[in-house]
């Protein structure tokens, strides 16, 4: 999606008393680390939401799933994505 698109979606989202969590998108051939390309990308939209997901395909029979806050400010922290299961991060 374009930042327009995603702005376009925020007002819809907002209209129907709803809110964007996170915004995401896969890396297919790439680890699930934010490129240039993608932290620009979300400085432009930081109004929506600073918390993007990536989903790496790097491995296709494990894809691993990261999160990260990306300000306006284009820093990058990883983020601790929590589940029913054991706490597990792809720097381990």
């Amino acid at each position: 999606m374009q930042p327009v698109e995603l702005i376009e979606a925020q007002d819809k989202a907002k209209k129907s008393n709803r809110e964007f969590v996170a915004i995401y998108h896969s890396h297919t051939f790439t680890q699930g680390y934010p490129s240039k390309t993608d932290i620009s990308n979300a400085v432009a939209v930081a109004n929506i939401s600073t918390r993007q997901v990536i989903v790496s395909l790097v491995e296709k029979t494990r894809p691993v799933v990261r999160a990260f806050a990306i300000n306006g400010k284009s820093e990058v922290i990883e983020l601790i994505i929590e589940t029913d299961g054991d706490t597990y991060r792809a720097s381990d």
